[in-house]
């Protein structure tokens, strides 16, 4: 009896001794170990079996630290949502990605498609509300100017960070005012000028999206370059001294890289052009027999103050603009060096 009892006490000795052994003395004693890739999610704990588990070789088993970041424990992010059947995603190929909104609430999704010809970005959406369909719009360049003969399809959609036009397929009917010298297909915005509508014609093309919800508008101008030649983008080449007339070339970006005329009788002038930046920028008259030309600024980023908007401009051909008596500035944190007159190439861009 003595002897049993001996033998339970050393028993549970030896028990308490493996419970306390850390688990590399453990893995040298031959018993099961619980590894890594074994081990339950730290967020799926299921119970534990009460079953003996089978012995495990001294080889097979691995030891590995298991360590749980709070990052590994948040939940992933809620899959975005798609249309609903009235505005079905396109195919498998597509790419669709969140579009941020204006309006802060409505869920747009982009869709871009990739082809061996064309790259398409179109945009549907759940619903409209009122707030953003304020900012539709019917082009990026607005106003928009076209000669007499060409055709342009306008579509409904958004200015995106200032310069990029993303369409959006909507239903709506188009019209133009007036209606004569000009067509617009009523079902696919494309629109066609005459070719004896004369310079000058301004029409008004609207798009009735939705049945009445929205109706943005957009201005559109003809003109002829034989009417106004200076209509167009410029690219400074030359400058002309006030004393003797004697050519100057501008150094390296220190020339005007921009000088543009509208058919709507705007104008800008900048001289690093970045995306939608100008210089400054106003109102323009011109008399084409007597060549007289008068910049009215109205506003911008920096204006020169030895600014000289009255003179003369002559258009050479139809490629070099020569500014007589005028003066349209130096560069921002450029030397003085006021003169008379400019030379510039048309920018055929």
């Amino acid at each position: 009896m003595r002897a049993l009892i001996r033998l339970s006490l050393l028993l549970a000795a030896v028990a308490t001794t493996l419970a306390c052994l850390p688990v590399t003395d453990l893995q040298q004693t031959g018993a099961p170990v619980v590894t890594a890739a074994s081990a339950a999610p730290v967020n799926a704990l299921k119970p534990v079996s009460t079953s003996t588990p089978s012995p495990a070789a001294e080889s097979d088993i691995e030891v590995r630290e298991v360590k749980v970041t709070p990052e590994l424990q948040n939940p992933p992010d809620p899959p975005l949502p798609t249309p609903d059947d009235s505005y079905p995603l396109p195919p498998a190929t597509d790419t669709a990605v969140p579009y941020p909104n204006p309006a802060g609430d409505t869920e747009i999704v982009v869709t871009q498609q990739f082809d061996e010809t064309e790259t398409r970005l179109a945009a549907r959406w759940h619903e409209l509300d009122e707030e953003l369909l304020q900012y539709l719009t019917l082009a990026w360049d607005s106003p928009y100017q076209i000669r007499p003969g060409e055709t342009h399809r306008f579509a409904v959609g958004l200015i995106d960070c200032c310069y990029v036009f993303t369409e959006f397929d909507v239903q709506a009917s188009w019209s133009i005012s007036p209606t004569v010298g000009a067509t617009i297909d009523p079902h696919t915005g494309y629109f066609t000028v005459d070719k004896d509508t004369p310079h000058g014609t301004v029409y008004t093309v609207t798009a009735d999206v939705e049945n009445g919800r929205a109706s943005p508008t957009i201005d559109v101008y003809v003109y002829t370059l034989e009417e106004n030649p200076l209509i167009g983008r410029w690219r400074e080449e030359k400058q002309y001294s006030c004393s003797d007339g004697e050519e100057i070339i501008p150094g390296q970006d220190q020339g005007i890289g921009e000088l543009q005329f509208d058919a709507d009788g705007t104008f800008s002038v900048t001289w690093f052009p970045f995306e939608v930046y100008k210089d400054y920028w106003g109102a323009y008259s011109y008399e084409k027999n007597s060549a007289e030309l008068i910049l009215f600024v109205e506003d911008g980023n920096y204006v020169p103050d030895d600014l000289d908007g009255s003179g003369y401009a002559v258009v050479d051909g139809s490629d070099h603009l020569l500014l007589r008596e005028m003066w349209l500035g130096m560069r921002q944190f450029q030397p003085n060096g006021t003169n008379c007159g400019h030379l510039f190439v048309r920018d055929q861009n």
